[in-house]
């Protein structure tokens, strides 16, 4: 049995020296070796908002060397970007380069909040050209930009109290008013509050529907929300967007005023604008 395993263990080993004698050793030189530079993602978001420093982002190039000395390298915008180069962005290509004793560069992107459409997304196709003194990896990304005005998750949440501002109609309050009810973050989307209230209390009061407005970079709007009241001609009320939303003030949530249009279809009657004051309690 122990002249087996050492025939075994013989075999074994004559095949790992006559394969070390086929093929090359690969030696991966950090410093003397061939450069390759790459984009580290394909695809990322910048969220542009309004103040300084919360319109950057960078696009990170890694490189699979080292140098002593800074090395700059060529980057292109692609004419399949949307986004409109000098006046949408800006890109600092002084920072196309990739610092002595470091692995990657970090290119500078700043986005212009006021020029950016509310809720449009726009993008930044970016291209590594080569001058043939390294080669390329993932040689593209695409950079998305986009307004962003992120609140603190604390910013009108709680229990409020629900205020019909404008003048009731013959069919009484649209929502609740004079009840407190609460307030609280939409799981999908950090600067949506949602809150839970009667469509038109005097008439359907037995289920509460969520009824969700998102805080959009210093304005009140109203999500399309739906009630499960029933007018005589048998279609539902829905609730929408203003045709002019309220402001609010990015340090006090204390007081908030929520517009929207009633019957934005008109099924049940002619739309109208409807302002609520939501009272922190």
């Amino acid at each position: 049995m122990k002249n087996i395993f050492k025939s075994v263990a013989l075999v074994l080993f004559s095949a790992l020296v006559l394969t070390g004698c086929e093929e090359d050793k690969v030696v991966f030189d950090n410093r003397g070796g061939q450069t390759m530079l790459a984009f580290d993602v394909a695809t990322q978001n910048i969220g542009v908002g309004p103040a300084e420093g919360e319109n950057v982002g960078y696009v990170v190039v890694n490189s699979t060397t080292v140098s002593d000395q800074p090395r700059t390298f060529t980057v292109q915008v692609d004419e399949s970007s949307t986004a409109i180069a000098g006046v949408e962005y800006t890109i600092d290509q002084s920072t196309y380069v990739i610092p002595a004793g470091e692995y990657n560069a970090q290119i500078k992107i700043t986005g212009n909040f006021d020029e950016l459409a509310e809720g449009e997304n726009k993008t930044i196709v970016l291209n590594i050209v080569t001058d043939g003194s390294f080669t390329v990896d993932r040689d593209e990304t695409i950079v998305t930009i986009y307004r962003s005005c992120p609140v603190p998750s604390t910013f009108g949440v709680g229990n409020y109290l629900l205020e019909q501002v404008t003048e009731a109609g013959a069919d009484g309050p649209v929502l609740e008013d004079g009840a407190v009810r609460a307030v609280t973050v939409d799981p999908a989307n950090p600067n949506v509050r949602i809150f839970t209230t009667y469509n038109f209390p005097n008439f359907c009061s037995t289920t509460r529907n969520n009824f969700a407005f998102e805080l959009k970079c210093g304005l009140v709007v109203s999500g399309t929300n739906s009630g499960n009241c029933v007018c005589t001609q048998g279609s539902p009320y829905t609730f929408g967007p203003a045709t002019t939303s309220e402001a609010y003030d990015t340090e006090d949530d204390t007081v908030l005023y929520l517009a929207f249009t009633n019957d934005v279809t008109g099924n049940c009657g002619p739309s109208n604008q409807v302002v609520y004051k939501l009272t922190k309690q």
